[in-house]
């Protein structure tokens, strides 16, 4: 087992950190949780956050897609106090300002003396060269970018009611952006359609999806780490011409959806607003994994089962 934590100041320049993400996934194999620090990390969520999210999850899809990062802000319910308790944390990897991570570790283990065994601070060492341009001039860690585009791009993102659907099979990068924009932006309850196995049966190599029950629980499992405490509520996907709980919810407030599915984001605001409820706002994520708009290079469930397969053949 390898989990680790690193810790982001969003209140610092973000070159004191930014190269220190694609490490930090390098150096983890399991889990990695990621803890942020400062002012901005207390406030309410906006686009600009979102956007910081997708390129953490973006570094995730080139370098290990289906590696389990999980973003920890304190506006989510996330004290120091639970972050330390976290039971299945190794180690914190050491950041720029070595003796800041140090203090964190030792604040850390504090709490979890008696309790539970002591995380052990790991320096970053690059083990491998930087990408171009890593090095160039530092970028304004929450300025906007395409990776978020929202209704309402002003001002900040939080809803008592949000939805978000998908198949959510071998949770990657690409499925854990979508969840963690909806755990984020949520306050009260969010509501997860899970494609069900019957639609899924003609799929490219279907006998190696994951099961409806696995599928959603993974999903379920995901978000609340993200929001301790949050409703999740779920509901299988088994006819795309019927309405989903997103259009049925009149209290429902806000979608969450990737840049491929906005014309489903569309139907169910038409669907709406012919029965008299609100129209949703709709949060739009970027493909992860994606070149530039090149759909087909995005990461996918059928990539990875495709890749399964071919390892399975050459075994």
């Amino acid at each position: 087992m390898n989990v680790n934590l690193i810790s982001v100041d969003l209140d610092e320049p973000s070159h004191e950190w930014q190269n220190n993400i694609r490490l930090a996934i390098s150096a983890t194999h399991r889990r990695l949780y990621v803890y942020f620090e400062g002012k901005q990390a207390h406030e309410a969520p906006d686009v600009g956050l979102l956007a910081l999210l997708a390129r953490y999850y973006n570094e995730v899809a080139d370098l290990q897609p289906q590696l389990d990062l999980i973003p920890l802000f304190p506006f989510a319910s996330w004290s120091l106090e639970r972050v330390a308790m976290l039971d299945d944390l190794q180690g914190i990897l050491g950041a720029c300002r070595v003796g800041k991570t140090r203090q964190l570790t030792q604040d850390i283990n504090y709490r979890r003396a008696g309790e539970l065994p002591p995380v052990l601070l790991h320096p970053l060492q690059p083990d491998r060269p930087l990408p171009p341009g890593a090095d160039d001039a530092p970028q304004d860690p929450t300025a906007p970018t395409a990776a978020v585009q929202t209704a309402s791009a002003e001002g900040p993102l939080l809803f008592s009611n949000t939805a978000v659907g998908g198949t959510f099979d071998r949770l990657h990068a690409g499925h854990r952006i979508l969840l963690a924009a909806t755990a984020l932006v949520t306050t009260t309850m969010a509501f997860i359609g899970v494609t069900s196995d019957l639609l899924l049966q003609h799929k490219e190599h279907a006998e190696l999806l994951q099961s409806y029950d696995q599928r959603r629980d993974a999903a379920v499992r995901f978000m609340q780490q993200v929001r301790p405490g949050l409703h999740v509520q779920t509901a299988a996907l088994r006819d795309p011409k019927e309405p989903t709980g997103a259009a049925t919810i009149s209290e429902m407030e806000a979608i969450v959806v990737s840049k491929e599915t906005v014309k489903g984001a569309d139907d169910i605001n038409a669907w709406r607003h012919e029965h008299g409820s609100v129209p949703l706002t709709v949060v739009t994520v970027d493909l992860v994994g994606s070149q530039g708009s090149d759909a087909a290079s995005k990461l996918s469930s059928t990539r990875l089962r495709r890749d399964e397969a071919s390892r399975s053949a050459g075994a």
